[in-house]
């Protein structure tokens, strides 16, 4: 049934006089908000029969405010003629206050009363103003108790559910309204959602229930909770800005939880895994990263609830879903795999001249590339690709070995008067492993240049046999002579092989020679037997055995050709061969390699031919140049602190047929000595220097079969060792 306008209807129900109006029953009293009406009784008819409403008792009368207080002074009274005072002017009282005291005045014959205060404009105003403020307030309480008056039983203004506004409605009213739209929202799937995802279970999976009378109990609350002044302030927020109530919505959080835990997180929740990647062999593996996700349960039922609480139909809740990122990108890790395999595309070549290098993809990755891995997760870079230097040094110090060639000096032989070619000179080359270590780096970093020719530095011999007139070797400056008379076949074999290697050697002026230098190494490969050597005195096998031949007989010339002799060192006990044909004892040279050498400077003005010539079981070694001295003498030896030899010494020597005693040493004194040389220039001895010795006392020595017999026990077998 429609109803009349508001105003006439609550007018017709005041005075009675409205036709459809009918007592409240016992039904309405029941009502959420339902306030009784009492209408008003008329002169006559039949309102006489309502019952009678008790006026309200009478109101306290109303205190006087604070500012009515204060006592006043009587209004002035004009004096005839004087002028009429200017507007504001209150004139002064016409008898001073009972409770002052008159003032005395020398200069008049009479008391002058003291002046009353004066109310000013000041106090008019104010009286004014407070006699505002009172209405003010008065409307403002008669506006309050009208608005609660309005709304008594209905929701206020501005009150919205479910996106309905409901303001000014009656809590029945609300219901009457909000029934379809929770019947709908309870009946309709509910939408889960993480990026692509979605899940719409059915209200009662979730265990969702709505309680629309706590929602309607509530939005009637609104603007109805509170002190005085919140209140208020809380009618106006709603009255200009809305409010929206949420659902009162109860769910059973363990439903919802299976729910999320059986049908959800399976499909969201996935580990992290950090991508990586590495070498195989010559293959490039990848393993790509993976986002960690986590559906967080706990906070996915309050969301839930929440969402729930303020959605419209058919609304979507976003689910939270705790993402870990990885630490390195997809982006690192394939910019990481393209440089690697970039590098491993093909295989490395080095070249020289004739010679070739290669290296594959394999030894590449396995040797020369070096992948590391940044463990710090705040890092720019988390994979570094470089070189394993150490490798990549080795490597080209090997090509080096094959490919380096020291210049080789010019041979020479002096034959009947004249300097001839022996053997040509040679330049020499250096692989510059600096260079090539950059170039090969950069050769693997690049795809279509594999190929690296080698960087090589070139020398030039210090003796060249392009001219043979500039070297100045024009006659012959010393000579060195020994004999090896009774030397074993192995030790006559070394000197032969020494003696081969220093033959033809030329010394530039001012040059330094190394005997070393000249014939060593000396081991099996160079040509070198094995024989007999003295070694920490003890007779024993070794390669090299009278080498020191070949040493004393090149010392010895170096002494008659007035060169300066810089090293020179003597044998440990006194070695016949040196002394077979009269020889002064201590002019020998003894060598070892390495570490013991004999050298000697080359003070003439050119360059300096050595010849060594074998014939008849002696050595010569001849010295062709430029002489700088007229004559050399060897004055001496000077001996001193002799002693005599130990007695015989029997060594083993399994390797001697049954039967065998072989002298190896000849006894000789221990002593000290000293020869010196005098080098004259015309008639005049322009230098001089000496050679000191000390021989330790020496037995005879000899090697026996382990079945001779021998005055004394025999020393074991000798360990054979690489000495000369």
């Amino acid at each position: 049934m429609s109803q009349p306008p508001d105003n006439i209807n609550r007018r017709q129900r005041l005075d009675g006089t409205d036709p459809d109006y009918r007592a409240p029953d016992a039904q309405d009293t029941q009502r959420s908000g339902y306030i009784p009406r009492v209408p008003r009784p008329a002169a006559a008819g039949p309102a006489a029969n309502l019952p009678r409403v008790e006026p309200p008792p009478p109101r306290p009368p109303l205190e006087p405010p604070p500012w009515e207080d204060r006592p006043t002074a009587p209004l002035p009274v004009a004096r005839p003629g004087a002028p009429a005072p200017a507007p504001g002017y209150r004139p002064r009282a016409a008898a001073p206050p009972a409770d002052l005291a008159p003032v005395y005045d020398p200069s008049r014959a009479h008391v002058a009363p003291a002046r009353a205060p004066r109310r000013g404009r000041a106090g008019a105003i104010l009286g004014v103003l407070a006699g505002f403020t009172i209405l003010l307030l008065i409307g403002l309480f008669a506006l309050a108790g009208w608005y609660d008056q309005q709304y008594a039983g209905h929701m206020f203004p501005g009150v919205r559910v479910l996106g309905v506004d409901i303001g000014g409605k009656t809590p029945e009213e609300a219901r009457l309204m909000l029934d379809n739209r929770v019947a709908s929202l309870t009946s309709q799937p509910i939408t889960l959602a993480w990026n692509d995802q979605q899940w719409t279970p059915q209200p009662q999976q979730l265990g969702l229930k709505v309680n629309l009378d706590s929602t309607i109990d509530n939005a009637y609350a609104v603007g109805r909770n509170g002190g005085l002044v919140s209140t208020w302030r809380d009618r106006w927020d709603v009255a200009n800005e809305g409010r929206v109530v949420p659902l009162a919505v109860s769910l059973d959080e363990g439903a919802m939880q299976t729910y999320l835990e059986q049908q959800v997180a399976p499909k969201i929740d996935q580990p992290l895994q950090e991508g990586d990647v590495w070498l195989q062999g010559a293959q490039v593996k990848t393993s790509p990263a993976q986002e960690g996700h986590q559906l967080d349960v706990y906070q996915a039922l309050i969301t839930i609830r929440d969402s729930l609480a303020r959605m419209a139909s058919n609304s979507r809740i976003v689910l939270p879903v705790a993402v870990t990122k990885p630490q390195v990108s997809p982006a690192e890790l394939d910019q990481t795999a393209k440089t690697l395999q970039l590098m491993l595309s093909g295989p490395l070549v080095a070249r020289y001249g004739s010679k070739q290098y290669t290296v594959d993809p394999q030894k590449i990755s396995q040797k020369l590339i070096l992948l590391g891995r940044n463990a710090d997760p705040g890092a720019a870079q988390h994979y570094t690709i470089g070189f394993q230097d150490g490798n990549l040094k080795a490597l080209v110090a090997d090509w080096a070995d094959e490919i380096d060639t020291a210049p080789q000096n010019a041979r020479f032989a002096w034959n009947n008067g004249q300097l001839s070619v022996l053997k040509e000179s040679q330049d020499g080359v250096k692989v510059d492993q600096d260079k090539t270590l950059a170039a090969l780096k950069a050769a693997i970093s690049t795809p279509d240049k594999r190929a690296v020719d080698l960087p090589v530095t070139a020398s030039s011999p210090k003796v060249s046999s392009k001219d043979i007139g500039a070297l100045g070797i024009k006659e012959l400056i010393g000579t060195g002579n020994t004999s090896f008379v009774g030397s074993t076949e192995a030790r006559a074999k070394n000197i032969e092989v020494a003696a081969g290697y220093l033959n033809g050697v030329v010394v530039p002026p001012g040059e330094t020679f190394s005997f070393l230098d000249a014939v060593a190494p000396i081991t099996l490969d160079r040509g070198y037997v094995e024989g007999y050597v003295i070694a920490a005195e003890r007779t024993q096998k070794g390669v090299g055995g009278g080498v020191c031949q070949v040493s004393t007989t090149t010392f010895r010339a170096a002494f008659w050709s007035a060169l300066q002799i810089t090293e020179r060192h003597q044998h440990a006990y006194r070695v016949s061969w040196y002394e077979s044909k009269g020889e002064p004892v201590g002019f020998d040279a003894a060598v070892f390699d390495p570490g013991v050498d004999f050298r000697f400077v080359n003070t003439t003005p050119g360059f300096l031919l050595i010849q060594a010539v074998m014939a008849n079981q002696e050595l010569n070694v001849n010295f062709y140049g430029t002489k700088i001295a007229d004559e050399v003498k060897l004055v001496g030896p000077q001996i001193e602190n002799q002693k005599d030899p130990p007695p015989d010494i029997y060594q083993l020597d399994p390797t001697l047929p049954p039967g065998t005693k072989k002298q190896v040493e000849y006894a000789h004194k221990g002593l000290d000595t000293t020869i010196t040389r005098q080098i004259i220039k015309g008639g005049q001895v322009v230098s001089q220097d000496t050679f000191f010795s000390r021989f330790e006392a020496w037995p005879n020595w000899f090697m026996v079969a382990p079945d001779v017999q021998t005055p004394s026990p025999p020393r074991p077998a000798a360990t054979p060792a690489p000495l000369p």
